[in-house]
């Protein structure tokens, strides 16, 4: 079965246990008022300006780097806690499985891949491969950075951003559609300017763990993501 058959078959089952879920508003514990939520948002600002700072002053020594890591541990910890009151068993299982280390790699990898990412392209981005790292830890593996998961969530600040910015022309936004979508099928083009490089640079890295010949679906699910744009 292709992405083109299953994902028509997902939509449908979906969409009837959508319609099928009970229409009662849910009890959802524990309620917060507006103060706190406004005090939480407050936690979350300073966890991102925190995160943003050391992001925008990448490491470049071992002892620079292990300063870097405790200072967003620490970070998260107060965040965690404040905001999310988190406890010592929840943090346990976020920091004692590699979470804090993929995100911190994801970063650091970012900064290498492409020097004139900024922070907070770093952050939109990383915000997905957490999302990853997490997965992984619910299947009971550790939390790790693979160049898979790295390439996949790297992607979005060069395509969503660019087909947001209402500076570029349309003309432009159309061509790199066509040839992103013509990458993903598999066909060897070559990129027309720097910023497709770097897209197909991430396209690559993809194949180069996740052969196409035994992994289709790999692609056929990025390509129906592009499709979906």
């Amino acid at each position: 079965m292709n992405c083109r058959t299953l994902i028509p078959q997902l939509l449908q089952r979906f969409t009837a246990l959508w319609w099928e879920c009970d229409t009662d508003t849910p009890l959802l514990l524990p309620t917060y008022t507006a103060r706190e939520q406004a005090a939480r948002e407050v936690c979350l600002e300073h966890f991102l300006d925190a995160l943003t700072a050391e992001i925008e002053h990448p490491p470049h020594t071992g002892s620079e780097r292990q300063s870097t890591q405790e200072r967003i541990l620490s970070a998260f910890d107060t965040f965690a806690r404040s905001a999310l009151d988190l406890e010592d068993r929840h943090l346990d299982v976020l920091l004692a499985r590699g979470l804090p280390q993929a995100a911190t790699a994801f970063a650091r990898e970012a900064r290498r891949f492409d020097p004139a990412l900024g922070g907070e392209e770093i952050f939109q981005a990383g915000r997905n491969a957490v999302a990853m790292n997490g997965l992984q830890l619910l299947l009971g593996l550790p939390a790790e950075l693979t160049p898979a998961i790295f390439a996949y969530s790297l992607i979005y600040p060069y395509t969503d951003n660019f087909l947001d910015d209402p500076t570029i022309p349309i003309e432009a936004k159309t061509g790199f559609n066509r040839h992103l979508a013509r990458r993903l099928a598999g066909e060897d083009l070559p990129p027309a300017n720097v910023h497709e490089r770097l897209v197909f640079d991430l396209v690559g890295m993809i194949e180069r763990q996740f052969d196409r010949a035994h992994h289709p679906l790999v692609f056929e699910s990025l390509s129906a993501i592009h499709r979906a744009r």
